[in-house]
């Protein structure tokens, strides 16, 4: 998705695929490179319309760019035998994969070999991150820079790079799973998970810092992937930010990417249709909800803030080690938290804008510790959905 909302995506009619471009509920179909073989997938759409990918080509794959202006060029370096385009910037320079000539850029009808790393996102600065095995590095100004891990030697994988260098991917917790992570200035930045036993990826990052991707959660016998977004260093499960009416007909399973207006794409199961489908999300006036824990440091005053409070009610602040069953709230008939060795930490009164903040020094033993915290609103007995927290090392 560009910074104008508009997102790109296949449709599966088998055994063809369709790209196309939404923009504001229409769908414009892109163009074929050749119509006997219909198939095409997209991969990176710039904030002018511009968008790359692959189209089927006498029985191979070749890389693609389609103008906004119309039309779709071949971006096949010559001699090669199957390729894909990547990402492309705002200045239609693009990098791509071919196997006879490994990576690629293209600009202005001109090919050059590059660094042979997988690179799946790039920037207007050129900056780009990628994957070779099981490292992950960013390419800086003519400089390959491979990015921390973890722990020494995990695994680690890069998934989109912002305007101003933010990085999103994940990075190996234990040899089960992974934890969704942020590069900041090439510093690591652990996200946090939604469950302890979880693990996930960070999928989209725009220059705020809100991060989206997916997370393992319990679902009764099994688990669930579910979408999450994280933001001022509180990390939410999607489908609690949904409104009533479209909670009850979605899952979203994965956050795919953000824009720079807070917009997400998603992939969401549709219960009705009982089916995977590529979905929006538009940012609206939220109800009561944790917005920001900073600055995410042990060892010092922390800044815990709700919004969308009753203006000058009084609201709980409670945390526990993670979701649990329902408790009944004293004074408040059917209003539950749902928390594990729920504490109560504070109370504060909003202002008149509904904000209500709380002021707790964090001791550095807790650095690395994650714990799940949620608001009640007394005026009204609402509860927020759970924050979930990881304070950093």
């Amino acid at each position: 998705m560009n910074d104008r909302g508009q997102v790109i995506a296949h449709a599966l009619a088998t055994p063809t695929r369709t790209a196309f471009v939404w923009t504001d509920g229409e769908i414009r179909t892109l163009p074929f490179l050749n119509q006997q073989e219909p198939s095409a997938i997209p991969s990176d759409l710039n904030n002018k319309g511009d968008a790359v990918g692959w189209s089927a080509m006498s029985f191979n794959d070749h890389a693609v760019l389609r103008p906004a202006e119309g039309g779709v060029i071949d971006l096949d370096p010559p001699g090669a035998n199957d390729s894909f385009a990547n990402a492309l910037n705002d200045s239609r320079l693009v990098v791509g994969f071919a196997r006879n000539w490994r990576t690629f850029l293209w600009e202005d009808g001109k090919w050059r070999t590059f660094v042979d790393i997988g690179w799946r996102s790039m920037n207007n600065a050129g900056q780009m991150v990628g994957d070779a095995g099981l490292e992950t590095f960013l390419w800086d100004n003519g400089e390959v820079v491979q990015l921390t891990p973890l722990r020494p030697g995990g695994n680690t994988s890069a998934n989109e790079i912002s305007p101003s260098g933010l990085i999103a991917g994940a990075s190996a917790l234990n040899a089960n799973h992974a934890m969704p992570v942020m590069w900041e200035n090439r510093r690591l930045i652990a996200l946090g998970l939604l469950d302890s036993a979880g693990g996930g990826t960070a999928s989209g990052v725009n220059d705020a810092g809100e991060v989206v991707g997916a997370l393992s959660i319990p679902d009764g016998m099994f688990r669930l992937n579910v979408g999450f977004v994280r933001r001022n260093h509180i990390m939410h499960n999607l489908n609690g930010l949904l409104l009533d009416e479209a909670s009850n007909e979605w899952l979203v399973i994965w956050g795919i990417d953000i824009n720079a207006s807070g917009q997400l794409t998603a992939e969401a199961y549709a219960r009705s249709r009982d089916l995977r489908l590529a979905v929006r999300l538009d940012p609206v006036d939220e109800g009561l909800t944790v917005w920001s824990f900073a600055p995410n440091a042990p060892g010092a005053i922390n800044t815990l803030e709700v919004v969308h409070a009753t203006p000058h009610g009084r609201v709980d602040f409670v945390a526990g080690n993670a979701r649990g069953e329902g408790r009944t709230i004293p004074l408040c008939p059917g209003a539950t938290i749902e928390l594990v060795n729920p504490q109560m930490i504070g109370t504060a009164f909003a202002a008149a804008d509904g904000r209500a903040t709380l002021n707790r020094f964090i001791p550095a033993g807790l650095a690395g510790k994650r714990f799940v915290v949620r608001a009640i609103d007394w005026s009204t007995c609402k509860t927020s959905p759970p924050g979930f927290i990881q304070i950093q090392p």
